[in-house]
């Protein structure tokens, strides 16, 4: 069997033009189940989908879960160069085929969703050229895979690494379009973050020593602390390959004061959060 042409991430190479009326005439939704184990096929197979033809798959899976697809491509187009006919794969299940992986040719791919949500696609812009393809479809559990830390350094005071905290996002107050808070993901719909960036208002407990309780950690080091913007944003435990998220950063007397900051513990809370989020299977060490 000749593997595939061409196997490519970017889309400024891609010679055919991606244009409004793509998909017009073909374009299907499809919600899985979580023990789902089926085959999408081109239109017509396992004959050729038309020439000139097009057609869209948004597939998706319950939240938690994932799709493994695995497919095999009879796409030949009608020299050695891939200039026709190309099959889309989108594992952020974006609708766009525009920053899709792209194949054409002929052999067999394996690629995975992200989260819950596939998008598969064709385009034929030939006027005599066609193919087929067929993919099989399983849903399986989202993997236990978060936390992880590209570096080993502790930041204090120094420039964070880009994407070396990728599980931190910044609450954007849409007047302004300034930062107000902080939060952590915990799953592709849900960030954790501190009530009051919630505009309610925040304990006025003290933290006394020895600094922590049942529902509080209180951190403190010299030089050392979060500031402004920082509330809701998680307080991390390095492991040895991975960080956990064992609080939420709360509130401080003041930045890198002699008093120690206050973070809501996160293990106080989790079976809130379970309760509040029955949809989401959480990875919890």
């Amino acid at each position: 069997m000749r593997w595939l042409c061409a196997v490519v991430l970017a889309t400024l190479a891609h010679s055919v033009p991606v244009r409004a009326e793509w998909f017009d005439s073909c374009d299907r939704q499809f919600q899985l189940t979580s023990v789902a184990d089926v085959t999408l096929n081109s239109p017509f197979y396992p004959s050729n989908y038309p020439a000139g033809s097009s057609c869209r798959f948004v597939v998706r899976a319950p939240p938690g879960y994932t799709i493994q697809a695995t497919c095999t491509l009879n796409m030949a187009n009608p020299t050695a160069a891939c200039t026709t006919d190309f099959l889309y794969v989108s594992t952020e299940g974006f609708a766009s085929p525009v920053g899709s992986e792209f194949f054409c040719g002929k052999g067999q791919i394996a690629r995975k969703s992200l989260f819950n949500k596939l998008t598969i696609s064709y385009i034929s812009s030939s006027s005599t050229n066609s193919g087929s393809f067929t993919c099989r479809l399983v849903v399986q559990p989202q993997e236990c895979d978060c936390g992880w830390s590209r570096t080993a350094k502790i930041v204090g005071g120094s420039v964070a690494g880009v994407n070396e905290y990728t599980a931190m996002v910044g609450l954007l107050d849409p007047l302004t379009v300034n930062v107000f808070c902080s939060g952590a993901i915990i799953s592709s719909r849900y960030v954790l973050t501190a009530a009051h960036c919630a505009r309610t208002i925040p304990s006025n407990a003290n933290c006394t020593a020895p600094y922590v309780n049942d529902q509080k950690i209180c951190t403190f080091a010299v030089g050392r602390d979060s500031c402004q913007y920082d509330s809701g944003g998680a307080l991390f435990l390095r492991g040895s390959q991975r960080m956990y998220s064992i609080g939420i950063i709360s509130y401080g007397s003041a930045c890198a004061a002699s008093t120690p900051s206050v973070a809501t513990r996160v293990t106080a809370y989790l079976s809130w959060i379970r309760q509040n989020t029955p949809e989401v299977s959480y990875c919890a060490k």
